[in-house]
């Protein structure tokens, strides 16, 4: 049972990640988005 409460909460927490890059990228429209940058504020590996 905690593996799977594991696996959801890690769920979770990538769909909040992703859902700060996607909104970060809507922002930023007009700019050149780096793939460092969206690294760093999703706390993903580039």
């Amino acid at each position: 049972m905690k593996n799977m409460e594991q696996r959801i909460s890690t769920k979770e927490e990538y769909y909040k990640r992703i859902n700060i890059v996607i909104k970060y990228i809507n922002n930023n429209l007009d700019k050149n988005i780096d793939l460092e940058k969206l690294a760093e504020i999703s706390n993903f590996s580039k």
